[in-house]
């Protein structure tokens, strides 16, 4: 986001890294390894069988993830029990309480999922590369009088080249708004203009970036302030996008709050931002120097005139806004630090799960003008990009390592979900048509049909066996562990059945095959089948601008958010 080329490595050498806490900061080799773990090439046996989220409200699942310190007992009680956590929002074992609404939900309604008799329980078993795991869940319809057998139907389906509007992904926007005293430097977001970049330009991520000003001498945000960044939230949401947030307090030079100040505004800004975390895609650590980028720094730099040069207490001072930002920030919420090396001294392992890289000079030099400061830390975000997020931009040409070819291969590599558009225009123009639309098509996940297999006829209430084959064709998985449901039906009497299906689990260039044992209605008829992947969001699950559309040819209805099966299964 800045407009800026950032000295590189090239400029005079970074002092050796300062010894860490015990205890607190991770060296790079568990950092690597924990990376191993998210990416899912080092694996941890769980030691019980885990909740379905299918039958676990979003809200409960957030509540029961935390607890009265969940950045520092998080990992701890995963460790204990066994289980590996994953980036995104988490399915407990046991939800405990369900969190409050903050959020009113938008008009069109929801996929129906009211049983009409107790559930029962069916099975699900995935295959990735002829290997084959099998969990459980609890449907939402009907009570199963016995399962089917016999042949299924296979329906084959077409893909599309089509760029799709698909939420958290995508090339993004970039817009700005500054604080004054008197509220006049603010300019708001406008539906319009976010309605017209989604449905225009398939765009769904904002980046939204906030300059702070004269509030680095103030301790206190005016509530007028806060009311229109909490406006700004409430626009996004009516115009079914989400942002990604960052807080700086000036792009023209190093001059930033001190700790104590910049911390205040960290627990002030946060219940804003926490009360609308279903459309906060990313907050960046921002806060630290000019642009929010870490570097070019007047409080947080013992030397102002060698930002580089840092010392073991410009590291605390920089340690305690992060760890205000995590703390008072909703585990919904990725963060995003502008470093990789930021990662590796700074945060901890109870909050590695929620923390990626945002990289705002992309190809600029072998270094990307400092982002990397070893090998070993492109080996560490290639693997860790697996679960967790990466974005950013470019920010000026390179020769040959800023066209495409190069791109193509980093984008890839460290699973890049979304990119500025805006800046910079040199370095995207040079990609020619081809390679913008290979990116906007690939950037994030690029969930693709490949096949099913259904039964042509059932028993009312009968429990029967869907096959359904997806691809991910995109750089990056999805970021949230979003609901998959099978949908009976059309108009207001549709029945939707959760289906244990971790999208999450799709890496990209992969193809998996989900066999999965649901219950069909139990009214007699027709039911036309469809499948639904709404955000996990209860105040989105009803939006269709939130719901995932498969890259396919002519399966997408934009009015309820669901993916035409093509099958009809005959109740009787």
């Amino acid at each position: 986001m800045g407009r800026h080329t950032s000295p590189d490595s090239s400029a005079p050498s970074r002092t050796p890294r300062p010894p860490r806490e015990r205890g607190r900061h991770l060296r790079w080799p568990a950092l690597l390894l924990g990376a191993l773990l998210l990416a899912g090439l080092v694996t941890v046996a769980p030691s019980g069988t885990p909740a379905d989220g299918a039958t676990t409200s979003a809200a409960a699942a957030r509540a029961a993830a935390r607890c009265s310190d969940w950045s520092s007992c998080a990992r701890t009680a995963a460790r204990t029990a066994g289980v590996v956590l994953t980036a995104g929002r988490v399915r407990p074992p046991t939800p405990t309480t369900t969190a409050p609404t903050t959020t009113p939900p938008r008009t069109t309604a929801p996929v129906s999922s009211t049983p009409t008799t107790a559930p029962a329980p069916a099975s699900t078993t995935s295959t990735t590369a002829g290997t084959t795991t099998t969990g459980t869940t609890t449907t939402g319809t009907a009570t199963a009088t016995g399962t089917a057998s016999g042949p299924l139907t296979a329906v084959s389906y077409a893909a599309s080249d089509e760029v799709v509007a698909n939420p958290e992904r995508g090339f993004t926007h970039y817009t700005e708004s500054r604080w004054s005293p008197d509220g006049s430097a603010h300019t708001p977001l406008d539906v319009t203009t976010l309605r017209t970049w989604r449905t225009a330009e398939a765009v769904t991520v904002v980046y939204r970036v906030y300059y702070l000003g004269g509030l680095v001498d103030r301790d206190t945000i005016d509530q007028r302030f806060l009311d229109q960044v909490a406006a700004d939230l409430a626009t996004a949401r009516a115009a079914g996008v989400k942002l990604v947030v960052r807080f700086a307090y000036s792009p023209d030079d190093g001059r930033d709050a001190p700790p104590a100040r910049a911390v205040g505004h960290v627990r002030q800004l946060a219940p804003v931002l926490n009360a609308a975390s279903d459309v906060v895609l990313v907050l960046q650590a921002g806060f630290v120097g000019r642009w929010g980028e870490w570097y070019y720094s007047d409080s947080y730099a013992s030397d102002p005139a060698r930002p580089w040069a840092l010392t073991d207490a410009d590291w605390a001072r920089r340690g305690q806004v992060l760890d205000a930002l995590l703390d008072a920030t909703s585990p919904d919420i990725w963060v995003q630090v502008r470093y990789p090396s930021i990662v590796s001294r700074l945060v901890d392992d109870a909050d590695a799960r929620r923390v990626g890289v945002h990289n705002d000079c992309f190809l600029a030099s072998d270094t990307d003008m400092g982002t990397f400061a070893t090998a070993e830390e492109r080996t560490w975000l290639a693997a860790a990009s697996a679960r967790v997020p990466v974005g950013g931009e470019t920010c000026g040409t390179n020769g040959t390592r800023s066209q495409w070819s190069t791109a193509a291969t980093e984008l890839a590599r460290y699973h890049w979900s979304f990119l500025n558009a805006d800046f910079h225009r040199g370095v995207l123009d040079s990609w020619g048509q081809a390679g913008l639309g290979t990116a906007a098509r690939s950037l994030g996940y690029r969930l693709r049909l490949v096949s099913g297999a259904f039964p042509a006829t059932a028993r009312p209430g009968q429990t029967v066996q869907v096959e359904l084959t997806l691809a991910n064709d995109g750089y990056a998985a999805p970021l949230s562990d979003r609901p998959v449901r099978l949908v009976f039906g059309s108009g207001p009497q549709a029945v939707g059945v959760p289906v244990a299906v971790d999208v999450r689990s799709l890496a990209p260039g992969t193809t998996r095959t989900f066999r999965v044992d649901v219950p069909v209605p139990t009214t007699a008829g027709a039911w036309p089948l469809a499948l639904a992947l709404p955000d996990d969001a209860p105040s989105l699950a009803g939006d269709p601008a939130y719901a995932v559309r498969l890259a396919n040819q002519g399966l997408w209805d934009p009015a309820t958010g669901r993916n035409d099966l093509r099958h009809t299964l005959t109740v009787g």
